[in-house]
């Protein structure tokens, strides 16, 4: 691997990062299992080192033209097995390596270079061999410098019939000029470059010097084409010839000059010729750019580009070129020439760095374009750079410096009377402002965005404020203008025909969806967004809609699956580099391994999250975390660490006036407090939230704190508090038109109804119950409400209404996959058979609670059944049966013991 470590410009020099891709590749790995991010693409390194060694493989690793330490660092295999050869001018004592000081070679292993050199190139070639005499002259005049040696060989090998002592003739000429030099590598290497460049013609000379203005490690054809003003077809020969002189090397599809060639190429540039190759440069990189963010944001009717078809054609050519883009503006920004053509490049390229999270690349180059259209005094070019630094700004998630960038942007567009500017100002700035929870601030910004974009038919730009501003809304828990906010961008997405756009309308909507417990509706909105983000190559989109799945399939009682959809959602946040998605991905996977009983992997998870926010100063999401936290720590039943945690979520929250959250903490404090048995202090903490969720006006969370104390109230039998508190629990659910709340509310009031001794008031909440679970499709609810009336019946000797009641709940949970609450069902049906003295129907009824338990695998409940069937079996004198079925359920207490004893241990 060429470092280029003595390159004039120290902004060319290779550096790891940019080298641990080639050599995952160069190892064997798969171009598709390349991570994006440095971190991790160096930990693949390492990784890949390791295991061949593992396997008995060593790997000999060169890297050449060294000049700094710190170039290789990092790349040194940990494992001995592995051999590493540098070569540099420099000592490089600091390095933890064998220092190997080579001076120039001797004559005879001079010939010997050039021999091998050439019969390696040409197995039969004999010229040398023919002519002792000129092999050493030539070994002389190269002075033992092995570049020079090998460049004669390869001047040699490409001209077959060239006699070798014409060649020999050529370097004494040279040699002669520089007689009054010092004979060093570097004129040594100069003369044998002259040697190659003499012998190009014109043409071909002119293009090795153009190819040399290409800025960047390596260049495309297109943009050696560019510089020198010719067709594709006619660069291409000129660049394969140059090939063959060895004066360039193709590498994957690119052109790369060597570094000591890219000078003598740069010292051969003629007046004039660096300047117009960069003209030409520019202005290709400028329109091609241009035309590619034309494509890339095209809606139906626009009046489409011809140098590219598709979107995803325009996006490959800027994957292809980024690093040449970079450069170029990088260069090109250093000449007053360009400064309006560099500002223009800039901000075409905004796209492109957003849907490829090259944030970093983004940020330089967008701060660059500003300079330079501030130079140029042209206000219309400033606004849109002033946009696209306040995007990567907000993408980089320096938001208050975004916020300053995006007003100065809205305030030049509106003065220089560029409506589209200034929407997109709006728009961008919303989103800003969103992200630092100013939403009163955001929404205006956002509608300030539509109504521009409405009137000047900007339909891309109206669909990103809808967006934005269905987002500000989600998060003030404003669903109800949420949701329709989010259907008009699907809506529009959908009619300009732009699945990017359509995800991230699906994504948000999902949220949304997610928010209101609406979890059947949420999974397909996130499932298509996922799939929009995959068609367009969309990694980022994807990672942020597999996030939002995770929290919807565990709210659905698919927690393995969350593991999976959240695992995948971090590999591309990592690949990305986006520790924030990572941190949030990483949060809602703590919670879905919580309830895969994984506690302990949660902690380590959740831990990880807190250690990101914290790094990355977001005080919000690490509250969160701590919240979460504390709530695995209560799955261990480590109480202290638990309520310490939710106390710091609590702590941060109020610190930054965040009401609700706060009562999240406070909430989840009172649960803990409650499993600890500290009831009294649970009951203080659920006050506590019940008044922060007051503040918010947040009626669902309210209902959700008022329905836990009741059933507090019951268990501790203070039924009459328990009776109040469950009916206002009830009245907000009803309130707020959450039906499927207040079936659960009126579920518990009611058998709170029942134990107080008011049957008919109990069995009339049952049936509002029924509706609202009858409404919302919920045959789990519907089940154990008519598993309550069957108790209310019963209780009230009511045995034929109490049955029916007690079948129609087996049924519906049986439906709904509960064959605990089915088989619940079948035992109550056993119980008042009996009562009624239908013992042969109260066996049928307790066999098949029997079999029920028997499908779950729980053992304890099957035994307990058993035991009871054993017992009626007795007592209708079928011994026999009741034996075996005493027998059995003896069998099954012993490995529900014995299985009981195992978890403990795994425990």
């Amino acid at each position: 691997m060429d470092l280029n470590g003595y390159d004039l410009d120290p902004e060319e020099r290779i550096w790891p990062p940019q080298l641990f891709g080639g050599l995952l590749r160069a190892l064997g790995v798969n171009i598709d299992d390349i991570p994006a991010s440095e971190d991790e693409q160096a930990t693949a390194y390492h990784d890949r080192l390791s295991r061949l060694a593992a396997n008995g493989k060593s790997v000999l690793l060169i890297f050449d033209s060294v000049s700094d330490s710190r170039q290789v660092r990092s790349l040194l295999p940990q494992d001995r097995i592995h051999r590493v050869l540098i070569t540099s001018r420099d000592t490089l004592g600091e390095l933890p390596a064998q220092l190997l000081g080579i001076s120039a070679l001797g004559v005879d292993d001079g010939i010997e270079v050039l021999k091998v050199a050439l019969r390696r190139r040409h197995p039969g070639d004999s010229r040398l061999a023919d002519d002792p005499n000129t092999v050493r002259r030539l070994a002389e005049v190269c002075a033992g410098l092995p570049l020079a040696l090998q460049i004669v060989a390869a001047l040699l090998a490409v001209e077959a019939d060239l006699p070798a002592a014409e060649l020999l003739d050529g370097l004494i000429e040279e040699r002669t000029r520089l007689s009054a030099m010092t004979f060093t590598e570097d004129w040594a290497v100069r003369a044998a470059f002259d040697l190659s460049y003499a012998r190009l013609s014109e043409d071909l000379a002119w293009v090795f010097r153009i190819a040399s203005v290409t800025p960047g490690p390596d260049s495309s054809l297109e943009m050696i084409s560019a510089a020198c003003g010719k067709a594709i077809a006619e660069a291409r020969l000129s660049v394969m010839r140059l090939g063959r002189a060895h004066l360039i090397d193709r590498r994957a599809k690119r052109w790369h000059m060597h570094d000591l060639v890219r000078l003598y190429a740069t010292e051969q540039l003629r007046p004039g010729e660096r300047k117009s190759a960069l003209d030409r440069l520019v202005r290709h990189c400028a329109s091609t750019a241009s035309a590619a963010k034309r494509r890339y944001i095209a809606v139906p009717g626009d009046a489409a580009p011809t140098d590219f078809d598709t979107q995803q054609s325009a996006l490959g050519w800027f994957r292809q070129e980024r690093t040449s883009l970079v450069s170029v503006i990088r260069s090109a920004s250093k000449e007053d020439s360009h400064q309006s053509t560099c500002a223009n490049l800039a901000v075409s390229l905004s796209p492109f760095f957003t849907h490829t999270r090259h944030l970093q690349d983004w940020l330089m180059t967008a701060s660059i374009g500003l300079s330079c259209a501030q130079s140029t005094g042209d206000r219309l070019l400033e606004g849109r750079a002033w946009i696209n630094l306040g995007g990567a700004l907000r993408e980089t998630r320096k938001f208050p410096h975004s916020c300053v960038a995006l007003r100065s942007a809205a305030s030049m567009c509106r003065e220089v009377g560029d409506q589209y500017g200034e929407g997109q100002a709006w728009c961008n700035l919303g989103a800003a402002l969103q992200q630092m929870r100013q939403f009163e601030e955001a929404c205006s910004a956002l509608r300030k965005a539509r109504a521009i974009c409405v009137e000047i038919a900007d339909r891309r730009g109206e669909v990103s404020a809808w967006i934005n501003l269905g987002t500000a809304l989600q998060q003030m828990r404003r669903f109800g203008e949420a949701q329709p906010a989010l259907e008009r961008a699907r809506e529009i997405g959908q009619a300009i025909g732009n699945r990017g756009i359509e995800g991230k309308a699906l994504n948000n909507l999902g949220l949304v969806r997610l928010q209101v417990r609406r979890f059947k509706e949420a999974i397909p909105a996130l499932d298509q967004a996922r799939a929009c983000c995959q068609e367009t190559d969309d990694s980022y989109g994807e990672a942020k809609a597999l996030t939002n799945l995770g929290i919807a399939l565990q709210e659905v009682g698919r927690p393995e699956d969350a593991v999976a959809v959240l695992e995948q959602a971090r590999a591309l946040f990592r690949d990305l580099d986006d520790r924030h998605g990572d941190a949030l991905a990483c949060t809602n996977l703590g919670l879905a391994l919580r309830a895969s009983s994984r506690g302990g992997d949660a902690i380590v998870v959740l831990k990880e999250s807190i250690e990101i926010h914290r790094s990355l100063e977001d005080r919000y999401h690490e509250a969160l975390s701590w919240n979460n936290l504390a709530l695995a720590f209560g799955d261990e039943e480590q109480y202290s660490e638990a309520i310490a945690a939710c106390r710091t979520a609590i702590a941060i929250h109020k610190e930054g006036g965040d009401r609700h959250e706060e009562a999240q903490a406070w909430s989840n404090l009172a649960s803990i407090l409650r499993r600890d048995a500290q009831f009294d202090p649970s009951l203080a903490a659920d006050r506590c939230a019940l008044e922060g969720y007051r503040a918010t006006g947040d009626g669902r969370r309210q209902a959700e704190i008022l329905l836990t104390s009741g059933l507090i109230l019951s268990e501790e039998g203070d039924l009459d508090q328990a009776v109040s508190t469950l009916k206002s629990a009830q009245k907000i659910y009803c309130a707020i038109g959450d039906r499927s709340g207040e079936g659960f509310a009126s579920l518990s009031l009611a058998l709170a109804l029942q134990e107080v001794g008011q049957k008919d008031q109990a069995l009339a909440t049952l049936d509002q119950a029924l509706s609202a679970f009858e409404e919302t499709e919920d045959q789990h609810g519907q089940g154990h409400a008519w598993m309550s009336r069957g108790l209310v019946f019963w209780f009230a000797e009511r045995p034929p209404e109490a049955i029916a009641a007690f079948d129609n709940a087996r049924r519906l949970l049986l439906d709904a996959g509960d064959l605990a609450g089915a088989a619940r069902a079948c035992g109550h049906v056993a119980s008042v058979l009996l009562d009624v003295g239908q013992v042969e129907q109260a066996i049928t009824a307790l066999t098949g609670a029997v079999e029920l338990y028997g499908q779950l695998g729980d053992h304890g409940a099957e035994a307990g059944e058993l035991d009871r069937l054993g017992s009626i079996l007795q007592d209708a004198g079928r011994h026999d049966e009741g034996d075996a079925a005493s027998e059995r359920a003896s069998r099954l207490y012993q490995l529900s013991h014995e299985k009981a004893k195992t978890s403990g241990v795994g425990t």
